[in-house]
């Protein structure tokens, strides 16, 4: 077999005009993979992410991760000769990327009919909250926002507990692989069919529905009510044994061997 030298994405060039973790989340992965990355950032701010969490030598360790691989540009787009700089990068960019509020890339020029005026081929993607278009379209959002209105929150946690959030950034993560996803498939798209470009919008509370795409189908309707499973206990109701318990595999044979619960054989009884 002919060995490949060559990384996947090399040649494509990003342009990431957004900020803290699911925007830069998309463009370190196709960094990752050889992809030239140009992250703009404000001069005097920096993205939000350079100021969260632990640090080691005066820089924030999560901004080590989510600024890897990529070349950086300090601009402040507020000033009018500074957006001209992007208009210049984006004519030459296969994807470009923003999560700044609804309706202010159009105040700054920098919408998508714009760019494709000069390049076509543009691959533009948007992070939103609700989505441009929808009731809360003038709204920012947030991962969080995504997490409890998406459900998730409802159902994680002690039974008898309150609704419980991620210990981690799941909305923002979440966000990051589908749309990197997304993007490889417009570029796939575009290239493999002569296609031009196109805007790619995922909303924050989309982002929560994809991964509790298993809850409604548990759903059922009753004499006109939703009955639903409620907290989980931070497990899953359809699967047994996927809680955190304190039990040798004896203990949990005994109980299988009793018919208290149905539980595979434990990893040890297999060959």
């Amino acid at each position: 077999m002919e060995q490949r030298t060559e990384q996947m994405p090399s040649g494509v060039k990003v342009l990431d005009l957004s900020n803290l973790i699911a925007g830069p989340g998309i463009s370190t992965i196709p960094a990752d993979f050889g992809a030239d990355v140009i992250k703009v950032e404000h001069p005097e701010i920096g993205d939000y992410i350079r100021n969260c969490g632990h640090k080691k030598n005066s820089v924030s360790v999560a901004w080590k991760s989510h600024g890897r691989g990529e070349r950086l540009l300090s601009l402040n787009l507020n000033l009018p000769e500074r957006r001209k700089i992007i208009r210049r990068l984006a004519t030459d960019s296969d994807i470009l990327i923003a999560s700044y509020r609804p309706k202010k890339m159009e105040e700054w020029g920098l919408d998508y009919d714009s760019f494709a005026t000069d390049n076509p081929g543009l691959i533009m993607v948007r992070i939103t909250g609700w989505s441009e278009t929808g009731p809360y379209g003038d709204r920012p959002g947030f991962g969080t926002l995504a997490e409890a209105f998406s459900g998730f929150a409802h159902i994680t946690g002690q039974k008898d507990g309150p609704p419980t959030l991620p210990g981690l950034a799941l909305g923002d993560g979440i966000a990051s692989l589908v749309e990197a996803c997304s993007v490889m498939m417009a570029l796939d798209h575009r290239d493999a069919h002569g296609r031009p470009g196109r805007v790619i919008e995922l909303e924050g509370e989309d982002l929560g529905r994809i991964r509790m795409a298993g809850i409604p189908p548990r759903f059922s309707r009753t004499a006109g009510r939703i009955r639903h499973p409620g907290r989980l206990a931070i497990g899953h109701d359809a699967v047994e044994i996927r809680h955190a318990i304190g039990m040798s595999d004896g203990e949990v044979r005994e109980l299988r061997e009793k018919g208290i619960i149905k539980a595979p054989e434990t990893a040890t009884a297999r060959p």
